[in-house]
């Protein structure tokens, strides 16, 4: 909860956290670091139909900048499409610019935009997919 309040302008609440634990279409994922197991970052996705859609990530300040929010998503999308995700896609502030520059980075392009989606700032959500059956971040599937 602590990286949640400092990550976003209009933080989750705990019940939508457990929420997401239960959903049977979630992939919660985190990043701990060792020996004292901070986390360091977590990352929420829905698997359906065929589409990974990312609810939410967030990493801790401390940790921002070092690679870790793009290794966990990674993994996330990498796990996405070992359960048979095509595709994966998001909603994302035009101001977040180092998340815009990471998915980017990631072969997400925008499809679209949602007036008004951040209305507590009344900002728009960029739409943005990425086409996990070509992506060259990700592994080959064995098989």
């Amino acid at each position: 909860m602590a990286i949640e309040q400092v990550s976003f302008a209009n933080p989750w609440q705990r019940v939508l956290f457990e929420a997401e634990l239960k959903h049977k279409h979630a992939l919660v994922l985190a990043a701990l670091t060792l020996p004292g197991e901070t986390l360091a970052a977590y990352l929420c996705l829905w698997l359906v139909a065929g589409e990974a859609q990312v609810q939410n990530l967030a990493v801790n300040p401390g940790f921002r900048q070092r690679g870790v929010g793009r290794y966990l998503l990674v993994k996330g999308l990498d796990e996405a499409r070992r359960r048979g995700a095509k595709v994966a896609n998001l909603e994302v502030r035009p101001s977040n610019l180092a998340a815009r520059r990471l998915y980017a980075s990631l072969g997400f392009f925008e499809v679209g935009r949602r007036p008004g989606y951040y209305q507590a700032e009344g900002e728009d959500a960029l739409l943005l997919d990425c086409d996990l059956t070509t992506a060259p971040f990700l592994p080959p599937l064995a098989g």
